[in-house]
């Protein structure tokens, strides 16, 4: 009892330093943030960017909120803080957490190949790139040295690619498969993916890919929900994330009612598949943001003055 109550009040004593070091720490200096506005203003008139909602916190308390340019280039509706943003690739760490709590409910195994979920993965082989003796380069198929494993899935590590990512060949094979045509769902496209050759063998490179998109058909396969249902059930409304969508293949949208448009989909971009560069309403690509000059903004705005 008393080695508990010592661990209790050492925790208590802990957290009471730490608000005390919290509250002797200035918050930043006005003209470092103003020079985070200078900097938004600047990309929003220059074209890099249309518009943008940027917060900074200091200890869990907003010193810094403001918004640039619009929501909408083709409207010109104004940026507001409610601007819901597709978040893009960002659905892969909200994926896998779901698969991660299945883990921890013993549901699933970091070790679980994946053929135990989608079967046509026990076929998959590893493709190879050979030169012939003429000087031609061939695609030589052979075995993985070991199956493709739901740990392999979380840290794209698997072997699975994009289209775009990798020698000729994949890109080759990828659209030759052509693994976005006709209606599908998650479970089809795994079965597509698994098809397909390994652009690397299991474990042994970080390959950004469809990874992700395995691991949710995995999700659904041993929750017996759609992915969309699973994460809005487990994470997005215990986490009171109240207004989400899912925008599907043809342009429909799944999600809460009323939510802000953050962008307009291209009919050419409606498709579960990686953004090209930009064709939405403005149609020209635009210069990359400055992302190593607003991390040095921000980390001299941080700085008491």
């Amino acid at each position: 009892m008393k080695r508990r109550e010592f661990l209790v009040g050492a925790a208590l004593l802990a957290g009471t330093m730490a608000r005390s070091r919290a509250a002797d720490i200035p918050a930043p200096a006005p003209e470092g943030l103003d020079r985070i506005t200078a900097f938004f203003d600047n990309e929003v008139t220059s074209g890099r960017l249309p518009g943008a909602v940027i917060m900074v916190q200091q200890h869990g308390k907003p010193v810094y909120l403001k918004t640039f340019g619009v929501r909408d280039v083709r409207t010109g509706l104004a940026m507001t803080p409610d601007t819901i943003f597709a978040i893009h690739s960002m659905t892969k760490p909200i994926t896998c957490l779901g698969a991660m709590m299945l883990i921890d409910e013993g549901k699933l195994a970091l070790t679980d190949p994946a053929s135990k979920y989608v079967p046509l993965f026990a076929g998959t082989k590893v493709g190879l790139e050979v030169t012939e003796p003429d000087g031609k380069l061939e695609l030589d198929l052979v075995p993985p040295v070991r199956p493709v494993n739901v740990e392999d899935l979380l840290r794209h590590t698997s072997g699975i690619s994009y289209d775009y990512i990798g020698g000729k060949w994949v890109e080759q094979a990828y659209k030759a498969a052509n693994i976005f045509e006709d209606p599908f769902n998650n479970r089809k496209f795994a079965d597509r993916i698994a098809k397909l050759p390994l652009a690397r063998q299991p474990g042994t490179l970080w390959r950004y890919g469809h990874s992700t998109d395995v691991l949710g058909a995995i999700i659904e396969i041993i929750s017996g929900q759609t992915l969309y249902d699973f994460l809005k059930q487990r994470i997005l409304e215990p986490a009171r994330h109240e207004q989400h969508q899912v925008c599907t293949r043809d342009g429909r949208r799944t999600g809460s009612d009323g939510a802000a448009a953050a962008e307009r989909l291209h009919p050419a971009r409606r498709r579960a598949r990686p953004a090209r560069p930009s064709r939405m309403a403005v149609r020209r690509r635009r210069p990359a943001l400055d992302h190593h000059r607003l991390s040095a903004l921000l980390a001299d705005a941080a700085q008491p003055r």
